[in-house]
């Protein structure tokens, strides 16, 4: 349970750390989340580096860089969306999405869950619903920003399978090359973008963007050892 509660925890602290600079006047944070996936990049290569956590597999890299790229494109859609409905509801949308792999392992694993899991599926359907909904007092929610909603919700549920699909596929000593497959391909990403806007990070932006990427890093190794601990 414990790893459980600090994956939230964590995974939260990046949220609003993305929303407390989204709204700062003259914050640059396409450079803060750049720096946190080059700094999640540099710690799960250190990790690797450890004698004991050198284990890897076809399946914990190609799960590691669908995660990596999941990460890469949530980030933009995650700032969209909290732009759209703030922090808050964007973290309920990321924790919601859940369903996704619980569908696919019905579908596919056999995962077979119970009356109490089931009532909570339904629940937690409902929730987005409720969540996804704008009053048409408020002018109602436009095509494009359900799109983007909706993006989030998909890429979020599709990096919680793909972190499924390591546990199904994997072992659970290859969790640190996991790490690295994910944070190169989302660092690569964020290497590129910042050569493209041809701007240098600031030194502000370098130590939010390195604390962010730790609580990543964590938060993902986190996840994945909790559902080893709780398989299925």
């Amino acid at each position: 349970m414990h790893f459980v509660i600090l994956n939230i925890v964590l995974s939260s602290v990046f949220v609003l750390a993305m929303r407390w600079y989204q709204v700062r006047d003259g914050k640059d944070i396409m450079s803060v989340g750049a720096v946190n996936y080059i700094t999640g990049w540099i710690l799960a290569l250190v990790l690797f580096s450890l004698p004991e956590n050198r284990s890897y597999s076809t399946h914990a890299i190609t799960w590691g860089a669908v995660n990596g790229v999941g990460y890469f494109a949530g980030f933009f859609l995650l700032l969209g969306t909290m732009k759209l409905k703030g922090a808050a509801k964007a973290a309920v949308f990321a924790r919601l999405s859940i369903i996704v792999p619980i569908a696919v392992g019905v579908a596919f694993w056999g995962e077979r869950p119970n009356v109490v899991e089931w009532v909570g599926i339904v629940l937690a359907s409902m929730s987005l619903i409720l969540l996804g909904h704008t009053p048409a007092s408020q002018g109602g929610l436009t095509r494009a920003a359900f799109i983007t909603i909706a993006l989030f919700f998909m890429v979020a549920g599709g990096s919680r399978l793909a972190q499924e699909s390591f546990n199904h596929l994997a072992k659970p000593q290859e969790q640190f090359s996991f790490l690295v497959a994910n944070f190169t391909v989302s660092a690569l990403g964020s290497a590129i973008m910042l050569w493209k806007r041809n701007r240098w990070p600031t030194w502000h932006e370098y130590w939010m963007g390195g604390l962010v990427g730790t609580s990543n890093v964590l938060q993902t190794l986190f996840i994945l050892k909790a559902l080893d601990f709780y398989p299925g």
